[in-house]
């Protein structure tokens, strides 16, 4: 009887402790999510340009510095939520720059959920 009692607790503890994550249990192993991913391309060919691209997100005084990610060949950037300006700078080409990109929603673990972006670079003449 001690044995299905203690049983009986700990299987609703863990029926409280998940449903106060809503969450599946074992799911909130992976590390926090970046806020914004940026593909940054040629306006005129296409091609890829980010390897050398550097810029920031923010959202009032919260600023991140945007970094590459050589397994995606994208430049990524911050940890929360909120509406960024984002600047992308690379040499030869003009300054890219977006207002009001809005990071506003949480996975289920409260991990951010990135939005992506497309930032089509145009070439200095």
């Amino acid at each position: 009887m001690h044995r299905t009692t203690l049983l009986l607790t700990f299987c609703l503890a863990l029926a409280a402790c998940r449903s106060a994550t809503m969450a599946p249990i074992g799911y909130c192993t992976a590390p926090a999510s970046v806020s914004v991913i940026a593909t940054v391309t040629d306006s005129v060919t296409g091609a890829a340009v980010g390897d050398s691209a550097t810029g920031a997100i923010q959202d009032g005084t919260y600023r991140d510095s945007l970094r590459f990610e050589p397994s995606t060949s994208e430049l990524v950037a911050g940890t929360r939520v909120g509406t960024f300006t984002i600047t992308i700078n690379r040499p030869r080409y003009q300054t890219w720059i977006r207002t009001g990109v809005r990071v506003s929603q949480r996975g289920p673990c409260g991990n951010v959920i990135p939005v992506r972006i497309a930032a089509h670079l145009q070439s200095v003449p």
